[in-house]
């Protein structure tokens, strides 16, 4: 983590965290960046996963840049990033869990680098309107 840059590297699937607010300490999620001020996360090539609740109420977040390497984003890992404007995803992706991009009411602008037949099918899960309203831009 550097000047509101967080860096996830490392092989393989990302841990699933828990989430919900808790009151002895105010952090909605149990990852152990939840109370760092995070404007940009970068997910390093090498990962496989976005973890379930990984990012969940970073509300400082603007961007996310996400790897070639990603297959699946899990359930809430965006929930809440609430200054969230864009994000970039690979045709890597084949699955978007349940409320991953929930109350992400920022987000105008998804950037797929695949193209819009294999953007529709993705299997999205629900409690994913702001993603599925936003602007596609489509890398056909």
């Amino acid at each position: 983590f550097s000047g509101g840059t967080l860096i996830i590297s490392g092989e393989g699937a990302m841990y699933d965290y828990e989430y919900g607010y808790d009151p002895r300490d105010g952090n909605y999620s149990t990852a152990p960046w939840g109370e760092l001020d995070i404007t940009e996360i970068v997910v390093e090539d090498g990962v496989t996963s976005i973890g379930d609740s990984a990012f969940y109420y970073c509300t400082s977040l603007a961007s996310v840049a996400i790897p070639d390497s990603v297959t699946s984003i899990g359930e809430c890992a965006f929930r809440s990033c609430t200054s969230l404007t864009s994000v970039a995803i690979p045709d890597s992706v084949t699955s978007i869990g349940n409320g991953a991009f929930y109350d992400c009411d920022s987000l105008t602008d998804v950037y797929y680098s695949g193209s819009e037949a294999q953007w529709a099918s993705i299997s999205i899960d629900n409690g994913n309107e702001p993603l599925r309203s936003a602007t596609k831009h489509y890398n056909s």
